[in-house]
């Protein structure tokens, strides 16, 4: 009996030879399956997070391509956004004003109009004051119009114009003998008459082929967020269909 008391006490001294309690084992190991499970539940959190940053991203960027695409369909299309430069227009315009204008249509007096010069890449940007039958002329200083149908001369309206007190008209060509504007021909002008190049400068009349787009009695101008899209994206300007002009 002895013999194989001790026969069997070797068999479980072989089994644990080091003497390991198995019970406080376990207790270590579970311990060390919840620290895991925590470090896996950081690195999910934070690959979760990195997904999220990722997709906002993304979202942004469409967002911002599709406003890209929606806005050169529609520019293309119906209208043309200029930046203002240059304060000949004040102050109804101002520099660095956005101003959204009707592609082509019927030009009236008193439509703002963006005029393409002669020179290549020559925008400006003024008000129509006369059209075709109209006649305008110069007489010491005060710019008058005869509008067509009319038989008495009236000074060119003002309402919109910045004028110092005693300013005067002054023209590289035009003068008291006047000048009738013919078919498809108009007579523009700046609102600000002190610092404006127009007709009554070298420019002189323009033709309706040359006027890109009017405003009428529709006059968006905005500063701004828009106005800090164009000028921070210049690079995306043509793209966009956003042109600068001198006004």
């Amino acid at each position: 009996m002895d013999e194989t008391l001790n026969k069997d006490t070797t068999k479980e001294v072989s089994l644990n030879p080091n003497n390991i309690d198995v019970s406080d084992n376990d207790n270590v190991n579970l311990e060390e399956v919840n620290v895991n499970l925590d470090n896996a539940s950081v690195c999910n959190y934070k690959k979760k997070g990195k997904k999220r940053a990722k997709f906002i991203v993304m979202l942004v960027v469409c967002c911002l391509l599709a406003l890209a695409l929606i806005n050169t369909i529609v520019v293309r299309c119906c209208f043309i956004p200029v930046e203002i430069v240059g304060d000949s227009m004040n102050d109804t315009l101002q520099d660095g004003d956005i101003l959204y204008v009707v592609k082509n249509g019927n030009v009236k007096r008193g439509d703002i109009v963006i005029i393409e010069g002669e020179k290549e890449n020559d925008i400006i940007i003024k008000r129509i004051v006369a059209k075709q039958g109209d006649m305008v002329k110069l007489v010491d200083g005060e710019l008058l119009i005869k509008y067509d149908g009319t038989e008495e001369f009236v000074p060119i309206d003002s309402k919109n114009a910045k004028i110092p007190q005693g300013f005067k008209y002054s023209s590289t060509w035009l003068d008291e003998n006047g000048y009738t504007l013919t078919e498809d021909e108009y007579f523009y002008l700046g609102d600000n008459r002190a610092n404006s190049s127009d007709s009554l400068s070298s420019y002189k009349t323009c033709s309706g082929n040359q006027i890109l787009g009017r405003s009428g009695n529709f006059l968006v101008s905005v500063k701004g967020f828009t106005s800090f899209v164009v000028k921070t994206t210049n690079y995306f300007r043509t793209f966009l269909g956003f042109n600068s002009v001198l006004s």
